[in-house]
């Protein structure tokens, strides 16, 4: 074989290569926004779980961040995969969806105290989630 025949075959295979690492990296970048929103809910989750921690928020949070490591271990692992299976990352979302639902839930029926402690005697924490337990929610007219 010539030279000039290796130089073209290896070329063409460089370019093969660059095809598939582009197809790879293509495959990976489709759940780019899956796994920062997934970071944004695992850090918000630990900040919830640091400040009520003891209440049952906390531990419900701290739950959330152990059933979290699932969905980063699928979508840590899906680099060159064409149809990577998510399904970890569904349920974790649902369940996320759900805990955040009834969190609501409870931060608009029960005394804030009891479900966000760091809430407890700060007038702009009833207001930011609509408690009804301090009806004053505005500002003291300046003098």
């Amino acid at each position: 074989m010539s030279k000039k025949n290796k130089q073209k075959l290896s070329q063409s295979q460089l370019d093969r290569n660059k095809k598939i690492s582009s197809l790879k990296t293509m495959y990976f970048n489709r759940f780019l926004m899956v796994r920062y929103i997934l970071a944004v809910m695992v850090f918000a989750s630990f900040f919830l779980a640091f400040l009520s921690w003891q209440t049952f928020t906390g531990y419900a949070a701290a739950a959330l961040l152990v059933f979290a490591a699932l969905p980063m271990w699928e979508l840590g692992n899906m680099y060159g995969k064409a149809e990577p299976s998510v399904k970890w990352t569904r349920r974790y979302y649902m369940v996320q969806l759900v805990f955040n639902c009834g969190l609501c839930l409870v931060c608009w029926m029960a005394p804030m105290s009891s479900v966000l402690p760091f809430f407890a005697d700060v007038v702009a924490g009833h207001c930011a989630a609509g408690s009804r337990r301090r009806p004053l929610c505005a500002l003291p007219a300046p003098s």
